[in-house]
């Protein structure tokens, strides 16, 4: 006889290990839940002790407000909180945590005490996870300890990995709220070995006791405020960029989240400074209305629903790329390093971040070729060189950008920057005067103060994108027509890429016509002669194809004028004459931006500075 199903009420206990499915997904994921209730506390300092990863023991200890011994029956109790008792509280929520989730999963998953003492109580009290309250002598502030996670969750428990591991995700976890909270003192033990001893202090030194000095000397300050959104923090600058394990943190209300769309504009931002497959490193704190952003879709509350999400992706964009353009950005050698930073391959100078050098092989970017009115340039070079940015002293190099006025919009946080000052020496980089050429490659060129290394393919790259970048930003491209219309065959595939890019063609100043697989060309951009049209066409169409998806007009458009400025540039490996040198550095100072770079992020030039090459020859200290 079949019985007849019935609805049944879970008991607590049950739904509480249920819900520790969600909250509780390994050791990392427990720290987090007591780190925020203990900063929630307004505590000053917090002292962490893991063993196995956390797997055994994990103990958090604040000097917080504490609780009463009243309030004990209710900490392990589901949905019992003191920070939000309204729908208004929840939209006016500043708190890391307000569910009342996680300390009733985590007790229902392993042996917890916690202990604590008000500042208005003589003594402190602990309840365990039985409900058991008793006195304890401890000062003021809580201390949560929690033993043998999934004890008696065994599916649960296999499930977790090394000691090793999971200590990682534990520190990674620790070390996003000491930059959340650099204000906070951090002390962190993990089996018995003291890891971190921080005392409160300032955001930079908080970063540079984290990362490194020498990641903190890279960084850029950044700054926006205007009546929704305050942002502040770094960016890195171009050179520090590296092709894995980037450290990309963005902290909203001092909580810190997942925003892949926010770094995907940060990554925009940087353009044409990243040399691929580089990222950008940034530390950013975001302040906003609680009531514009929900916490409250993801059960570790790693994301946010952002109702200003286009208007912040949009001010990330503009701030950042701004930032860049007001700062100086060539690379300089100074006594203390080694010709090594400035060749791709070797290991990026920042702590905890690795570049790869199997990432920077000549399949990491287009190969050069081209020509323009320098000389005729016909098969591609396939060398590729990189630069890395010099250590400094770390007060010089992250000099704050003049605070921002109050703004509005999108455009007044661009004009903002208009009148900003670089951090190094403007003057350093006029007037330069060509000296010669090393090895057909690179143009020595002296400046007022600074001797300055030019690599002559980079440069002229960067020359051919600004101009026809202008091209594209203009009503009437400057073309120049062909004395001789040229018309060549192409491959279906090729014809299918040319259809594609037609349009941003014909805005670079190329004037053409399609005729089923012939192409007729009959006028090209100003100032590009002496070129094989066929070659150039060809070379840029299998540049899209084998590199580069696109998704709009406007990624299309960057694409095709990076593939044509650099398949149109001097090079590498080219002799020139010391005219030729001289109109080149005439034609790179003349651009107001972005000229320490190729289209590709490679730097485009190295600055040696008098006094770093009197110290190189002892002749100063």
């Amino acid at each position: 006889m079949q019985v007849e199903s019935r609805i049944l009420k879970l008991d607590n206990h049950l739904i509480n290990q249920i819900a520790a499915g969600e909250v509780v997904e390994n050791p990392a994921s427990a720290l987090k839940e007591i780190i925020e209730n203990s900063i929630d506390a307004q505590c000053t300092h917090l002292s962490i002790d893991l063993e196995s990863g956390g797997k055994t023991l994990i103990r958090v200890a604040d000097n917080g407000k504490g609780l009463m011994e009243n309030d004990l029956p209710l900490v392990f109790e589901r949905h019992a909180t003191s920070k939000i008792q309204s729908l208004q509280d929840l939209e006016n929520n500043f708190n890391l945590g307000f569910r009342g989730e996680a300390l009733a999963a985590i007790s229902s998953v392993s042996q917890i005490e916690f202990a604590t003492r008000h500042h208005k109580s003589l003594h402190g009290s602990s309840i365990d996870a039985n409900g058991q309250i008793t006195s304890k002598a401890m000062n003021v502030g809580t201390t949560v300890t929690i033993k043998d996670l999934f004890f008696n969750t065994v599916a649960r428990q296999k499930y977790l990995k090394t000691d090793s591991t999971e200590y990682k995700k534990c520190l990674q976890v620790i070390t996003s709220y000491m930059l959340a909270h650099p204000q906070i003192g951090f002390r962190v033990t993990h089996n018995s070995k003291l890891i971190y001893k921080l005392e409160p202090q300032d955001v930079l030194d908080r970063i540079a006791a984290i990362k490194g000095d020498s990641f903190a000397s890279q960084l850029v300050k950044i700054n926006y405020l205007d009546e929704q959104i305050k942002l502040t923090g770094f960016i890195c600058k171009p050179q520090a960029a590296v092709a894995k394990m980037p450290v990309q943190q963005i902290f909203v209300n001092k909580r810190p989240i997942n925003a892949k769309n926010f770094n995907h504009a940060i990554l925009q931002s940087y353009g044409s400074w990243l040399f691929s497959p580089n990222k950008p490193q940034f530390i950013l704190y975001f302040d906003i209305d609680p009531k514009t952003v929900d916490m409250n879709i993801h059960p570790r509350k790693l994301e946010a629903k952002f109702f200003l999400e286009s208007k912040i992706y949009g001010v990330l964009r503009q701030v950042v790329k701004k930032t860049l353009e007001s700062h100086s950005l060539t690379p300089s050698v100074a006594k203390s390093d080694s010709l090594a930073k400035f060749v791709p391959g070797f290991e990026a100078e920042t702590q905890n971040t690795h570049h790869d050098p199997s990432q920077t092989s000549s399949q990491a970017r287009p190969s050069f070729g081209g020509l323009h009115s320098y000389g005729l340039v016909s098969n591609p070079s396939q060398k590729s060189y990189s630069h890395s940015s010099p250590r400094s002293h770390m007060e010089s190099q992250v000099s704050s950008v003049s605070n921002y006025p109050q703004t509005t919009n999108t455009l007044q946080a661009e004009q903002s920057f208009e009148n900003q000052e670089l951090i190094e020496n403007p003057n350093s980089e006029k007037d330069l005067k060509a000296i010669c050429q090393i090895k057909n490659s690179y143009i020595i060129a002296e400046g007022k103060d600074d001797i300055f290394i030019v690599d002559q393919h980079a440069a002229h790259e960067r020359v051919w994108y600004e101009i026809l970048k202008n091209n594209a930003n203009s009503k009437q491209p400057q073309s120049q027509p062909l004395l001789v219309s040229e018309t060549f065959e192409l491959d279906l595939s090729h014809l299918e890429t040319l259809k594609k890019c037609k349009q941003t063609l014909s805005k670079l100043g190329f004037e053409f016509a399609i005729n089923q697989n012939q192409l007729t060309v009959k006028a090209v951009p100003t100032k590009l002669n002496k070129i094989s049209i066929q070659e150039l066409f060809i070379n840029i169409l299998e540049d899209i194809e084998h590199n580069h998806e696109f998704s709009n007009l406007n990624e299309l458009e960057d694409i095709v004028i990076n593939f044509t400025a650099c398949r149109t540039a001097i090079k590498f490996g080219q002799s020139l004459q010391l005219s030729e040198m001289q109109q080149l550095l005439d034609d790179m100072q003349a651009i107001s931006h972005r000229k320490y770079t190729c289209p590709h992020g490679r730097p485009a030039m190295i600055k040696l500075g008098m006094r770093d090459l009197e110290k190189l020859f002892k002749r100063i200290h």
